[in-house]
């Protein structure tokens, strides 16, 4: 194979909290994509990580707060443009338990989707063992028992550890 592959990778693990109570909202669903992140996604992301000091040190400077809001926008946008590339299909539903227009390479869909899902989103790769939650590498279906068009691969969340702050306009600057 010439490409790298898309892989099919279930979204049971994902969870969030409100009021107290964790929820499961993608148990059962899956996400297939192409498992390749572009060094524009690890300087986005490495940007992003560092915005909550920029925030703390822009407090009481109007220029400044609007600066780091702009970056903000901006990276969250090539994020987003990433995404919109990578994720080929989903069986992921709204909080209704309405089915998501299936990914179609417009960004603004998942700058539509709630900041935890947009970062589970971003964090999804195949470097370690998450496809372990099928019970087996080498199984050709999800933990949700839907067969993939593809064989199972192994697949984990990789998030980026925040590095020491700097500010957001010495971060952007080439």
């Amino acid at each position: 194979m010439a490409k790298p592959q898309p892989i099919r990778i279930p979204s049971d693990d994902y969870t969030m909290e409100l009021r107290g109570k964790t929820y499961r909202p993608h148990e059962g669903e899956w996400v297939e994509l192409i498992p390749v992140q572009t060094a524009a996604d690890a300087r986005a992301m490495h940007i992003v990580s560092q915005l909550q000091s920029d925030v703390e040190a822009a407090e009481g400077d109007a220029e400044a707060a609007l600066e780091v809001a702009r970056i903000a926008n901006e990276q969250m946008y090539v994020l987003a443009s990433s995404l919109a590339q990578r994720v080929i299909a989903w069986t992921w539903t709204d909080m209704r338990g309405e089915p998501l227009a299936q990914p179609s390479g417009d960004p603004e869909l998942f700058l539509a989707l709630p900041m935890s899902e947009f970062h589970y989103l971003l964090n999804l790769n195949e470097e370690s063992p998450l496809g372990k939650l099928n019970g087996s590498h080498d199984s050709d279906s999800t933990s949700s028992g839907t067969k993939s068009s593809q064989p199972a691969r192994t697949a984990s969340r990789n998030g980026a550890k925040p590095q020491n702050a700097s500010t957001a306009r010495n971060r952007t600057k080439d």
